[in-house]
């Protein structure tokens, strides 16, 4: 049977309406690419200064697909597609290496320390991640790892605060390295401040216990609080003993700021017998404190004489705290035994922080160690205002030492006394 012609046109153009909305619900509007299917694996499509880019969503989902997509688009209309497309590539090991660029451009004098932190521990924990995947949960694994070992939590914040700063250089570089620098959450809470210090009699005594070279050197860290790296590297021509200062270079100071330090108790007989011994012998040695011709290292040994002068030299320094009765004693202690005399015999703050090198008062503070006789002393203090109130009001404070037959008459709130009658 043949079917006339206008059924037939009917028929197509209901078949033409229905496909037609078909395709206007599915069609994406210009601009805002496209979601395909292809061998089970979805794709997106998206355009880049007219030109199109076609990338893998690397899933069977096409909610993953469309996420996707949305996460490229939205790097395309803020300029950072070629960010992410950077990111894809870059693991955390080359963003430790620009930290590791910056301390050497900037001669750094913690270089040594960095690098032996990103050589030996970072770099083979987290070095092999990519920056774009690493997130809190790496850092929270991390921290898991090292307490594992026996690192402190301390430790382990210096640490993760190298890693934040190499993602803050690669945001910086242009084109950046990295899209965004993760929520870096630190150990919080340390209470890891030591409190160590040294009175002027437990001085006398570590004195005569230090072999002869540490002796000075001693002497002028307990007057002054100046850090061990500043004291080793100070030079004669920076003591004057006819005016009585010491002068530090900017270039000595951690601040990078010169500073000024007096001259004062023990510390010029002391330096007049170095210097009198260096006029004599060491003519040829510029430097203050020293171990015969030879530089005085970070570990307070013979720098250059050899692998065994740090462990020779540590052990003198103990051994000497040993014999002293301060078995964990520690060179820096004598920085917060400066700060504590500075402290009890008035001198201004702010004029003690330009002679120790606090560039701020809370760091200053930590410090200043409350003494156990101060302690009392503040007790005596108190008791003394007391007594006085009392003595105003005409009654006398309780101490426990009440005269017998004392009857007062009225309460210091105007009651009745509550005193018994002996």
């Amino acid at each position: 049977m043949t079917m006339p012609i206008g059924d037939k046109n009917a028929i197509h153009y209901r078949y033409m309406e229905t496909n037609t909305d078909k395709a206007r619900q599915t069609r994406r509007p210009k601009g805002t690419g496209r979601v395909y299917e292809r061998n089970g694996i979805w794709w997106v499509r998206y355009s880049v200064s007219g030109n199109r880019k076609d990338e893998s969503s690397g899933s069977a989902v096409k909610k993953d697909a469309e996420k996707l997509l949305k996460i490229r688009l939205a790097a395309v209309a803020t300029g950072t597609l070629a960010v992410i497309r950077r990111e894809k590539s870059t693991r955390v090991k080359d963003l430790l290496e620009l930290v590791r660029i910056s301390y050497r451009s900037r001669r750094r004098r913690s270089l040594a320390d960095l690098e032996s932190r990103l050589d030996k521990t970072i770099m083979p924990l987290v070095g092999h991640k990519r920056a774009a995947e690493f997130s809190p949960r790496d850092i929270d694994e991390y921290i898991g790892n090292r307490r594992d070992t026996g690192a402190a939590d301390a430790t382990i914040n210096r640490e993760l605060a190298i890693v934040r700063r190499a993602f803050r250089l690669a945001l910086q570089q242009q084109p950046p390295m990295v899209a965004s620098i993760p929520h870096f959450e630190l150990i919080g809470d340390i209470q890891n401040a030591r409190e160590g210090f040294i009175e002027y009699p437990q001085y006398k005594t570590l004195i005569d216990a230090l072999p002869g070279y540490l002796k000075c050197l001693t002497v002028v860290a307990y007057h002054l609080g100046m850090r061990k790296g500043e004291l080793l590297d100070l030079r004669w021509t920076q003591v004057d003993l006819r005016n009585g200062v010491i002068r530090l270079a900017g270039r000595q100071t951690k601040s990078g700021e010169a500073r000024t330090a007096p001259i004062y108790g023990d510390m010029k007989a002391w330096l007049e017998m170095e210097y009198a011994d260096h006029l004599a012998n060491w003519k040829q040695v510029p430097y203050v404190f020293h171990y015969g011709d030879l530089k005085i290292g970070p570990h307070l040994g013979r720098r250059g004489s050899g692998p065994r002068s740090k462990k020779d030299a540590t052990t003198a320094w103990k051994e000497a705290c040993m014999a002293a009765g301060m078995p964990d004693l520690l060179f820096h202690d004598l920085r917060r035994s400066a700060v504590n005399n500075m402290e009890q015999a008035g001198v201004p703050r702010k004029v003690a922080m330009s002679i120790t090198g606090h560039k701020t008062e809370a760091v200053y503070r930590r410090y200043n160690i409350v003494r156990h006789r101060d302690v009392h002393a503040a007790g005596e203090q108190l008791q003394a205002l007391m007594d006085r109130e009392a003595e105003r009001m005409n009654v006398p404070y309780d101490r426990g030492q009440e005269k017998k037959g004392t009857n007062r008459e009225q309460s210091p709130r105007g009651g009745r006394s509550v005193l018994p009658v002996c």
